[in-house]
């Protein structure tokens, strides 16, 4: 390089080293590209040639497949003369033969030769229609008087041959889907027939497992009920409730499962399995019973326990068991606590009738003084789970009734001190002699419900409910029992002129002395007697009582 000129950069080759370079790749890969091309080349000229040589026998071969002309005219004679044929045959039997459906079949088959050799349309193709029409028809109309009468036959069989039934609606089901797949063109396929046939069919599949399941079941509660037999009862139910499962999946698009079924199945078996601990139990609560018949009372209490120990170790293995029902489980906790607490109980009752005592004897403060001591007691006792003296226990409610009214009771022990009389010839039984005053009712129940309030006035207006109420009141603060008169009460006071508006006083609720039709009851004294409505209040209706001693 002379100086002055501008340096060549090495990396970029000169004009003749780029030819080299060309000349070099297409001495490498030109001769397979020339080698390439002649191959295609030769090839297509192959095909050429064979195609121009095998055209003639191409045109040969597709003269040769179409028929002559007489040979085509001789198809559709053919399927005219086998079509008479076959409407003659309709004419003379209602009923066409095999023979007769094989003419028919024979024209189509004669009539499809004509139109094919043709490759005709129009007039012809119509032709073919009516033809496969008919004889598909006719296939149709056999097949559907075959169902018709598959059904009715099941339909009358239906219960009391269900397998022979079952065969008969799945030989009309075959029929009706034969009609559909092979005649459709007959117009006589009926998706809503098949669909209502398969249903059926399906049910009646379903019945006799349902009923394989009933006599498991049936099977199982007969050996439940024996004794020493749960282990194979739990087998019988286990089989009845795969039975329900089975049919509740493979046939629950035609079958509504029973309610609540599969649930009790599985509490029989859980019964079954769970039945020795259920006669532990119960073999326990009889010692419990023995023990309390000869009055002991510690052995009861012990037994009863044992008893609801084994009715918990049941409840915790066999949960959905019957024989651990919580009711159950609750009645002998009860028992146990009550026999533990006997003493106590019978010392509560034992005061109460001591309170009652004192209340005939006029001993109020005495009564009363027991009656606190007693209703705690109680308390504790209902608090204690013996399942006595609850706050709704009439023994209770008596005691508390009698600490309500402590203010009241010395004064409703001289009025009726006053105002009671005995019966003639009825021993035991005094009677008051008037109607039950306002003052009295006030008194016992804290109302007064009269119309018309006057001091010394009989109470009205009071329904049947309501006096017989205030007479188990007045009984509780009297210490003895106490009810509403009666007839025969009425005929011993009507010789004794000691007692007063028996006759032309108020009407007046009486106890009634046979069965009570409709809530109605007597109503004697003033007016003719009669019966009322136990919620019925009247004006003149009030009421009398009988104290029995």
């Amino acid at each position: 390089m002379t100086p002055g000129q501008d340096p060549v950069p090495p990396s970029a080759p000169s004009r003749p080293e780029r030819r080299s370079r060309g000349e070099g790749w297409w001495s490498l890969h030109g001769e397979r590209l020339r080698t390439g091309f002649i191959l295609l080349t030769l090839l297509a000229l192959a095909f050429t040639v064979a195609w121009l040589m095998t055209a003639g026998k191409r045109a040969t071969r597709r003269g040769a497949d179409e028929l002559p002309p007489e040979a085509v005219a001789g198809l559709l004679e053919k399927s005219r003369r086998l079509e008479r044929e076959f409407e003659e045959a309709r004419v003379r039997r209602a009923v066409p033969t095999e023979e007769d459906v094989a003419l028919l079949a024979g024209a189509l088959e004669a009539q499809e030769e004509y139109v094919s050799a043709r490759r005709a349309v129009g007039a012809d193709t119509f032709r073919t229609e009516q033809l496969r029409r008919k004889l598909h028809l006719l296939h149709a109309d056999r097949l559907r008087g075959l169902a018709d009468r598959a059904e009715e036959s099941a339909r009358q069989v239906m219960r009391s041959d269900p397998a022979a039934a079952f065969k008969a609606v799945a030989a009309a089901l075959a029929a009706e889907e034969e009609i559909s797949e092979r005649w459709h063109f007959s117009g006589l396929a009926d998706p809503g027939r098949i669909a209502r046939l398969r249903t059926r069919l399906r049910t009646l599949e379903a019945e006799p497992l349902a009923k394989r399941g009933r006599v498991l079941e049936a099977e199982g509660r007969a050996l439940l009920a024996a004794k020493g037999s749960h282990e194979a009862a739990a087998e019988k139910f286990s089989a009845a409730l795969a039975q329900e499962q089975e049919l509740e999946e493979r046939y629950r698009d035609v079958r509504t499962p029973e309610y609540g079924r599969v649930a009790a199945l599985r509490v029989l078996r859980e019964t079954a399995l769970g039945r020795p601990l259920a006669v532990a139990a119960e073999e326990a609560a009889e010692e419990a019973r023995r023990a309390e018949r000869l009055g002991d009372w510690p052995a009861a209490a012990r037994a009863w326990e044992l008893s609801g120990l084994r009715l918990e170790t049941l409840r915790s293995e066999r949960p959905q068991s019957a024989d651990a029902d919580a009711t159950r489980r609750a009645e002998v906790a009860r028992r146990a606590y009550a026999a533990r607490h006997h003493d106590r109980i019978r010392m509560v009752r034992d005061g109460l009738a001591a309170v009652r005592t004192s209340l005939r004897d006029s001993k109020a403060d005495d009564a009363l003084r027991a009656a606190e001591a007693l209703t705690a007691e109680m308390s504790r006792l209902a608090e204690a789970g013996t399942g006595l003296f609850a706050p709704d226990d009439p023994e209770r409610q008596e005691l508390e009734f009698l600490l309500a009214r402590r203010v009241q009771l010395e004064p409703v022990h001289r009025l009726l001190s006053e105002s009671l009389r005995d019966l003639p010839g009825a021993r035991g039984r005094r009677m008051l002699v008037n109607e039950v005053p306002q003052e009295l009712h006030l008194a016992v129940t804290g109302e007064n419900p009269s119309a018309r309030r006057t001091a010394g006035s009989p109470v009205d207006s009071v329904t049947y409910g309501e006096a017989e109420s205030a007479c188990q009141r007045l009984g509780w603060l009297l210490g003895r029992r106490v009810r509403l008169a009666g007839a025969d009460d009425y005929a011993a006071a009507a010789g004794d002129p000691g007692f007063h508006g028996t006759k032309d006083g108020l009407d007046e609720w009486a106890t009634p002395s046979g069965p009570v039709l409709a809530d109605r009851f007597p109503v004697l004294g003033g007016a003719a007697p009669h019966d009322a409505h136990r919620s019925e209040r009247a004006r003149t209706r009030g009421y009398r009582i009988v104290v029995e001693q």
